[in-house]
């Protein structure tokens, strides 16, 4: 997000965001020049085009004072009631949730530039679903994170909890993740979990030399730990847990390797779910607020894992 308007503009930290400027993506190069004040817009001489300082950010379009939009995302993000903002700012209610959707768009943008490139060396990571309330039908969020620097990884959203749900959300988690030799994954009890772990995490190997294709081998050192709850009249009363996939001594390894694990559990994805929970009105366990549109269920629940 960009600074607030108040500030002077400063065109060495700008580039052309035309696609087909040969100085596209180029910073600091004098190409680009303070084209107006009121309203502030940039000019490029290699291309000659004009674009605004909002150009590329949530607030792209919109006449409202980044100085209240951002202060009306930072109280979406923290869990304030969009009725809460539309009485305390005189805003119309469409206008806020398309300004929170705006922030999840942005975010997913920022997440995918960002850390869907393959650079985080993780060694522990937990998966879990959550069940939110929509109209007319029920939602499944499906999220991990990486426990070794608490990391949010990805997050998908869909209507039935099965096998594709997990399949996509580990697609999302490889893209993340560079290839390690040792990774440990917690899940629950859920089924789908084992055999979605091993199809996004392996990689094509040549076995012989000379013609042939490659086969598709798991990671060597990819460990599942599966942890089972069992609960009677809403309590947990037994808990059993067991290496799927990998050796225990190896999958024991990784546990010390993280900080605060001391034996195998999803404690830290469900700490982040009842986070999610408190901040988005739509994921509490009981309210009147249904989720709407399953888009903006995504988009809001992006959003606020961004600003966590």
């Amino acid at each position: 997000m960009k600074k607030s308007t108040t500030e002077p503009m400063d065109p060495s930290k700008q580039f052309c965001p035309n696609e087909t400027c040969r100085a596209r993506g180029q910073i600091g190069k004098g190409n680009i020049r303070i084209h107006s004040y009121h309203p502030q817009r940039y000019r490029c001489w290699t291309c000659k085009k004009t674009f605004s300082v909002r150009r590329g950010t949530m607030m792209e379009g919109l006449r409202t004072d980044e100085e209240t939009i951002t202060r009306v995302v930072t109280f979406l993000s923290y869990g304030c009631p969009i009725q809460a903002i539309v009485h305390a700012y005189g805003l119309d209610e469409r206008t806020v949730a398309d300004w929170q959707k705006r922030a999840g768009e942005q975010c997913q943008r920022v997440h995918q530039a960002i850390v869907e490139q393959g650079h985080v060396k993780s060694q522990h990571i937990q998966p879990d679903e959550i069940r939110a309330k929509g109209r007319k039908l029920i939602i499944w969020i499906a999220l991990a994170m990486d426990v070794t620097t608490r990391l949010w990884l990805a997050g998908v959203v869909s209507t039935s909890r099965d096998r594709r749900l997990i399949d996509r959300l580990f697609q999302h988690v490889r893209a993340c993740c560079q290839f390690v030799q040792a990774l440990l994954v917690c899940t629950d009890g859920f089924a789908a979990y084992p055999n979605s772990i091993v199809r996004a995490f392996r990689e094509k190997v040549k076995k012989k030399e000379g013609r042939g294709r490659c086969s598709l081998q798991a990671w060597p050192g990819l460990c599942i730990a599966t942890v089972m709850k069992r609960t009677e009249k809403k309590r947990v009363v037994e808990v059993t847990r067991k290496i799927t996939r990998g050796a225990l001594t190896k999958a024991q390894e990784l546990l010390q390797m993280t900080v605060g694990c001391k034996e195998f559990n999803t404690s830290f994805i469900e700490r982040l779910n009842a986070t999610m929970r408190e901040r988005l009105a739509s994921l509490t366990r009981k309210c009147r607020h249904a989720g709407k549109p399953r888009g903006n269920v995504r988009s809001g629940n992006v959003f606020n894992w961004m600003y966590l």
